[in-house]
């Protein structure tokens, strides 16, 4: 199989870079949305309830436990990040040396 040249191996981990860079914003930003989507709710709910409203420390307890989840993704997808990034490099590493097991031997 051919190699791939340094110029082509450099745009494709570029593109590879600026895609996790994207999907990074756009969690951060689904992320500040929810936030004030969740502070517009809770601010209209302050201003009437009816008899069949959940009580005031069943909402934080579900405001907590949708924060903890939303951190959890956030965490998630940053080590997942960092995982590919480390993957990238080992490959990237391991391609520069070759290790063709299937080379004739000097005899």
């Amino acid at each position: 199989a051919k190699a791939l040249s340094p110029e082509v191996e450099e745009a494709r981990r570029r593109a590879e870079e600026a895609r996790l860079q994207a999907n990074k914003d756009a969690a951060e930003r689904q992320a500040r949305e929810n936030a004030e989507k969740r502070r517009r709710m809770e601010e209209a709910g302050s201003k009437g309830r009816d008899a069949k409203a959940l009580s005031p420390e069943v909402e934080e307890a579900r405001r907590r436990a949708e924060e903890a989840r939303l951190q959890a993704n956030k965490d998630a997808a940053e080590r997942q990040a960092r995982e590919n990034a480390e993957k990238r490099r080992r490959m990237e590493e391991a391609g520069s040396k070759g290790r063709d097991a299937k080379a004739l031997s000097p005899e």
